[in-house]
């Protein structure tokens, strides 16, 4: 009994397999492959101009939180604002990336999309400098103050692992002029990779290598390594791998003058 589950779970797997593959798309043209095999970004924002609404708030509740420095030693309920306020910051941040990020994904070419994924990384460098002055002036008040808000505000029980996760690390925080001089470094540590990967995949050209079997491939990422990974071929492999880094290799003189 075993035996024939196993065998029927393997045949089962088998089918699947079979299914997917004949399924693949062969048009690298996304406009062509059928709307339900393709990402819907809707459940993020319905499009640019609700992006854009989202920016705006974002960028004006940023300006607000700037507000609140030299506030929080006031009590409790100051430092609950705080937070919650930082909160609903982070939640406008993960939408505004990822409605622009993951279509960048699709096609890295579309230059349209990458400005506006450029423009919240410049959003969440204002961020940065904008918030570097909070975990100075948070670890200027008593620790054992700000313990005693806590049990005495359960709002700010959420809270609490990071809060005395901040004054565990007190040690290696700078006061609020040497923590936004940090935070002004943010947007050129985030440079190289940024770099590498628009020289990597959207302005390279794919080299084309022939199989044993006749057929052409064009070598992008996602076709090397299922390559490297499923093709039984020694020979395609080998001959894939050397024109992979060959091609890198005709870039290096590009990747070592910009990273």
């Amino acid at each position: 009994m075993r035996i024939a589950f196993a065998l029927t779970g393997a045949v089962c797997a088998a089918a699947m397999t079979i299914t997917a593959i004949a399924a693949k798309p062969t048009t690298r043209n996304r406009a062509e492959i059928p709307a339900e095999f393709r990402w819907d970004f809707s459940a993020i924002y319905p499009g640019w101009a609700a992006w854009e609404e989202g920016m705006k708030d974002m960028d004006a509740r940023i300006d607000a939180f700037l507000t609140m420095k030299g506030t929080l030693a006031q009590g409790p309920a100051q430092l609950l604002k705080a937070y919650q306020a930082y909160d609903e910051i982070g939640k406008l941040q993960y939408r505004v990336y990822r409605y622009p990020q993951l279509q960048r994904d699709v096609d890295t070419r579309d230059q349209n999309v990458a400005g506006r994924f450029q423009r919240v990384g410049a959003a969440f460098a204002k961020f940065s400098t904008a918030t570097a002055w909070f975990q100075p002036e948070l670890l200027s008040i008593p620790e054992a103050t700000v313990q005693g808000w806590i049990e005495q505000t359960p709002a700010l029980a959420p809270y609490r692992f990071t809060i005395l996760d901040s004054f565990r690390q007190k040690a290696h925080v700078l006061d609020a002029k040497g923590e936004r001089l940090l935070s002004l470094a943010s947007r050129f540590n985030g440079s190289p990779p940024s770099i590498y990967q628009e020289l990597s995949t959207s302005d390279i050209q794919f080299p084309t290598i022939k199989l044993s079997d006749g057929k052409d491939v064009v070598l992008s990422p996602g076709n090397y390594a299922a390559l490297l990974e499923s093709n039984p071929s020694q020979a395609d492999r080998g001959r894939a791998a050397a024109a992979h880094l060959g091609h890198l290799r005709r870039h290096r003189q590009h990747l070592r003058r910009d990273l």
